[in-house]
């Protein structure tokens, strides 16, 4: 007898080392979706400690706009137990014991304790790797919109060419009509600026250091380009 007392503690401690030694959260709840069983991970994730998730429903660590519907969830689960991945491709969240939210990836799996039917739940904070993930996203994004501006920069740089070209030829063959050449001045003029203008846009997109710039229009006027704030 003793010696079956002493393998069994031996046993015990041997579960509970294992338990702890997880890098995921640990919850194990009974077929009423009462808490058994739960890790220092787990109790750390949602902000508990010294097993005072121990007897709770576990409806407590779900938010409760989704509270019923978990409930339903559970009890379709109960009835058809089998392994389960729950939060990948899609946005599940716990509820920590503040009230705030983590993002959450669950795996399910059934098992049975004597003559208790069990549910094991391995839990990931993803929260993290969703933060970097939308980076990644919002940088690809970034880059987009930079070969786009690249594309769209050198068909406006083609058209002010031409429109800068063509009113410096007529520069060159206009003859005494002064009001006809300051039209011209400024067609020009406005030309430089907006060619000026598009390579500031370009280095914008790149998240470049554009330096405010001085040039001298074709009519001589200095003209200030402002750096994109």
């Amino acid at each position: 007898m003793t010696k079956s007392i002493s393998d069994d503690r031996f046993a015990a401690a041997q579960f509970r080392a294992l338990l702890e030694s997880g890098s995921q959260g640990m919850i194990a709840v009974d077929s009423a979706g009462t808490i058994q069983l739960v890790n220092r991970k787990a109790e750390e994730m949602f902000g508990y400690a010294g097993g005072e998730l121990l007897g709770k429903h576990i409806e407590v660590l779900v938010p409760e706009r989704v509270r019923q519907i978990h409930a339903e969830e559970r009890k379709e689960y109960s009835a058809r137990p089998r392994p389960r991945s729950m939060g990948l491709g899609m946005e599940l969240k716990g509820r920590r014991r503040d009230g705030s939210e983590v993002r959450v990836e669950i795996s399910l799996n059934p098992v049975q304790a004597e003559n208790e039917a069990m549910t094991i739940g391995l839990i990931a904070d993803v929260t993290e790797r969703i933060e970097m993930e939308e980076q990644v996203r919002q940088t690809h994004k970034m880059e987009a919109v930079g070969r786009l501006s690249a594309r769209v920069v050198d068909e406006f740089n083609s058209a002010l060419t031409l429109i800068s070209g063509s009113s410096n030829v007529a520069l060159a063959s206009c003859r005494g009509d002064a009001v006809l050449r300051s039209s011209l001045e400024q067609i020009s003029t406005a030309a430089d600026r907006a060619a000026f203008l598009t390579r500031q846009l370009l280095a914008f997109a790149r998240s470049q250091v554009a330096q405010p710039m001085w040039f001298e229009g074709t009519s001589g006027t200095p003209l200030k380009i402002a750096t994109p704030a």
